[in-house]
């Protein structure tokens, strides 16, 4: 379940924000076209902090990948939740 964002801590957004940045920029342009340049300038943060939150590209990668698949997965319980019939 996610947390209302006033009620995550500091470093949460800062990973949000992160991922949210490197999600786009690896869609996009794939593991290999993707730098961490570009991932610290997207999400306006210093590659310091990136590497501070993430000590390499592929662990941010897999953190990207796993937020993707809780997404799909919060979604196909949704859907099939939301198709289900009703018991009168």
């Amino acid at each position: 379940m996610d947390l209302p964002r006033e009620d995550l801590t500091r470093a949460e957004k800062k990973r949000a924000q992160i991922r949210t940045a490197a999600k786009a920029l690896f869609l996009q342009s794939g593991f290999q076209g993707t730098s961490t340049d570009a991932i610290a300038a997207a999400a306006s943060i210093s590659k310091e902090t990136l590497y501070r939150y993430y000590a390499r590209k592929e662990d941010l990668f897999i953190d990207v990948v796993r937020s993707l698949t809780t997404e799909r997965l919060k979604l196909s319980q949704w859907t099939e939740r939301s198709t289900k019939p009703t018991s009168e």
